[in-house]
């Protein structure tokens, strides 16, 4: 005598039969994926923003000069990506996606002799397009605020 099968709710005896547990994976997969593509890219330049400034509190340790570096800072941050604008005669138009003016960076150099920091902060704003969905955006803001140290290197060759 066989024993006979049990067959689970949702889970068809048969192979190849869509349920609605494979149907819903699907659009969950499909609705991460979006996110990802969408929110992927302004994540990134975040990341990217933090790396400039740590690039330039490293420049900082050998160049005394301030004021270039934060010129130098602020030109790189604008360079990293573009959002979508309008200018104010209603033509569309690329702004820089990390738009930060140069009274709203804090670059303050502090600590002691021994352990040199340097201070550096902003804060910016995204607007989003949604890719697919009409006229359909979404608004992000973003800080970095990084204590950094900027001590020489000391590799216990010769005696300063």
């Amino acid at each position: 005598m066989k024993a006979k099968r049990r067959e689970l709710p949702g889970f068809p005896n048969q192979r190849g039969e869509i349920t609605w547990v494979t149907v819903m994976l699907v659009l969950a997969i499909a609705a991460g994926g979006y996110g990802a593509w969408v929110a992927g890219p302004i994540y990134w330049t975040q990341l990217e923003a933090k790396q400039v400034v740590k690039d330039y509190a490293n420049r900082s340790i050998k160049n005394p000069d301030e004021e270039s570096l934060k010129a130098g800072l602020l030109r790189d941050l604008a360079s990293l990506d573009r959002d979508p604008g309008v200018a104010p005669d209603g033509t569309p138009i690329l702004r820089p996606a990390v738009d930060v003016q140069p009274a709203d960076l804090v670059w303050e150099r502090g600590g002691t002799a021994e352990a040199p920091v340097l201070h550096v902060a902003f804060q910016y704003d995204r607007h989003v397009p949604l890719p697919w969905l009409k006229d359909r955006f979404f608004d992000r803001h973003f800080e970095v605020d990084l204590q950094l140290d900027v001590s020489r290197a000391d590799w216990g060759g010769r005696e300063r």
